[in-house]
């Protein structure tokens, strides 16, 4: 069906008023679709050398890598960063912390001259702004909330903000459908101004407003177009994901495992990588075997991933400043070694895919 049959199918579909709640869905997937159709022609194929040969230059007449820094130099090493063309899925049940790790992350490559487009569909950008102005400055976030401010601490606040002016972090919290947030990604890196999307998160974007409609097949196809995303404009994206409540029920320490991913088996489909946050006092396991306290430690479990280790990383997490520091010596409660991917799906003596 070409573009003017498309277009009178639509226009012939809500010519009833009554049905146009649903138009905008049609018209957002037809302007995608449109614009891959144009980006396909502009790409011919390419001899796999030819692309070899331009990847090796571009590496060696440049003086940044491709991979972009979490701001924690062990879980970059373990992850092999974040790579455009990827997405990263970022998996935790509520209370985890991943608003607060995804602000981390959108300060540090902001910090590397990164331009960041967040989409936060969980907090508002109050909330965010909260958040971002407790972690820079080490004032509280009630302090901040009721404006409960000393001089000294106004004053700190003010040159954060002043510090942080010309960053290049872009935040929209309007609810947003996922064809929406791809032409907002296309018009900032028409305007040079996107490196990484960073949605929070994943159940919360709208992929269908009709009724009776298969949540678990939108929730595929979004994951699909965030894939699309990264590919089409050579970004990273990281996406938060909730998990189901399969975590709670299950015995043990509760460690995520792929399988828990909430809604849909196409999340790990199409993530290049998946990484849980894990907070053991969240399950009331407060102490290690060792009496060692696990009241602040967050553990990064790498379960899939194409390009580095299976590999868990531990962060200690200050909540009242939404702060993180990275643990160089790994604890002995810290498990090293994800065994999700490996239970699931293979045996432990077969070479673990990367």
């Amino acid at each position: 069906m070409n573009h003017k049959q498309t277009l009178d199918r639509i226009n012939a579909k809500y010519s009833d008023t009554n049905n146009a709640d649903y138009l905008l869905d049609d018209l957002l997937q037809f302007i995608a679709e449109v614009s891959k159709e144009v980006n396909e022609k502009k790409s011919p194929p390419i001899p796999l050398a030819t692309a070899a040969k331009n990847y090796l230059h571009r590496v060696l007449n440049t003086n940044e890598a491709d991979a972009i820094s979490s701001g924690f130099d062990k879980f970059d090493d373990d992850l092999g960063g974040f790579l455009p063309g990827e997405l990263i899925i970022f998996g935790g049940r509520p209370g985890m912390g991943k608003t607060s790790l995804f602000m981390h992350f959108a300060l540090e490559m902001a910090k590397n001259n990164k331009h960041v487009f967040y989409v936060s569909l969980d907090a508002s950008v109050d909330i965010l702004s909260i958040r971002l102005l407790t972690k820079l400055s080490g004032v509280p976030h009630h302090k901040i909330r009721l404006g409960d401010l000393s001089d000294t601490e106004q004053a700190k606040l003010e040159q954060c903000i002043a510090d942080i002016e010309h960053k290049s972090i872009y935040i929209d919290d309007m609810p947003s459908h996922i064809f929406s947030i791809k032409e907002k990604c296309r018009q900032l890196k028409e305007k040079g101004k996107l490196d990484v999307l960073m949605v929070d998160y994943l159940q919360m974007v709208g992929g269908s407003s009709r009724r009776n409609s298969n949540r678990e097949l939108e929730i595929a196809m979004i994951c699909k177009e965030l894939k699309n995303i990264a590919k089409e404009f050579n970004v990273c994206v990281l996406a938060a994901s909730g998990l189901s409540r399969a975590v709670e029920s299950r015995g043990g320490d509760k460690r995520p495992q792929l399988s828990d991913l909430r809604e849909s088996g196409a999340i790990e489909q199409e993530a290049d990588k998946v990484v849980f946050l894990y907070r053991p006092a969240y399950y009331q396991i407060q102490e290690d075997e060792n009496g060692n306290s696990l009241l602040n430690i967050m553990e990064l479990i790498i379960a899939k991933n194409r390009s580095g280790a299976l590999i868990n990383s531990p962060l200690k997490i200050n909540d009242d400043l939404s702060s993180f520091e990275e643990l160089t010596e790994i604890p002995p409660f810290v498990d090293r070694i994800s065994k999700s991917r490996l239970m699931e799906d293979w045996d432990s003596d077969k070479e673990v895919p990367f």
